[in-house]
């Protein structure tokens, strides 16, 4: 089955799910808006105004991505088996939903790929969002959320060589990959062409392309509203295995979902 497909089939399936659990609990409301953005300026407007909306501030990092997420009314999961290409996909249906890729171990980036999907949700509703322009557009939101401007202008170090140090420790308040802070430090114009160029070398020949050090100072993060959702259904007697059967899924796609079976 062609990867993008199946992405979406484990969409539907998921969907399902969470409608299911729609009707036996009160989940949090929907609040995440639809906002137009054409220029990087607008984007950074727009994740601006989510910061604000959600109680989040530009002067503090976001200490869980998935709970923030979840908080605004989406519902996050983790898949298993579809592709390593694919990071997370999200989509709009009964409610917002993220699905990220459980085979990425760096736990920065995989916070990233959610403020990506976020990103997509916001501004892209009713769209393919299939494009590199829009995905660059995902990306400038995602860096824009996690490091907001106000707070970055002032605490990137502003030096002629990169202290790579004071970057760890960068990446550990913020729970941001270097390589994104880079990238962020380049697009607001805190270091140049030249040194953003040495720095990715810099990175590529440590290796830390696929792993950075500094991950185990970043917690993974879960979901949450799902996992909770079937454990208090079990506690009431009804378990995951039921459910299954009523929704006519197999129990081994419930397991991909990381929703464990119970008889």
């Amino acid at each position: 089955m062609h990867v993008r497909k199946k992405a979406l089939a484990y969409g539907t399936i998921f969907n399902a799910i969470v409608s299911y659990l729609d009707t036996k609990f009160k989940l949090h409301s929907i609040n995440i808006p639809a906002e137009n953005a054409v220029m990087r300026s607008d984007t950074e407007r727009v994740a601006e105004k989510c910061r604000r909306s959600w109680g989040l501030g530009l002067d503090a990092p976001i200490h869980n991505m998935v709970r923030t997420l979840e908080s605004a009314g989406a519902v996050a999961t983790t898949f298993e088996g579809v592709s390593a290409n694919i990071d997370a996909f999200s989509y709009m249906h009964t409610r917002p939903i993220v699905v990220r890729n459980t085979a990425k171990p760096s736990h920065s980036r995989a916070r990233f790929d959610v403020a990506h999907e976020l990103g997509h949700l916001v501004l892209h509703q009713g769209m393919e969002a299939d494009s590199p322009y829009l995905e660059d557009q995902a990306n400038q939101f995602a860096s824009a959320f996690l490091l907001p401007r106000t707070a970055f202008l002032k605490e990137f170090p502003i030096h002629p060589r990169i202290d790579w140090f004071e970057l760890l420790q960068l990446k550990t308040q913020w729970g941001a990959s270097i390589q994104a802070i880079i990238r962020r430090a380049y697009e607001l114009g805190l270091i140049g062409a030249v040194q953003y160029r040495n720095a990715h070398v810099y990175i590529s020949r440590s290796g830390w392309k696929t792993l950075e050090p500094g991950e185990d100072s970043i917690p993974p993060e879960t979901p949450e509203i799902v996992p909770t959702a079937f454990q208090l259904l079990a506690e009431q007697g009804v378990s995951s295995e039921h459910i299954a059967r009523e929704l006519h899924i197999g129990p081994t796609i419930m397991q991909k979902f990381a929703i464990p079976l119970q008889s």
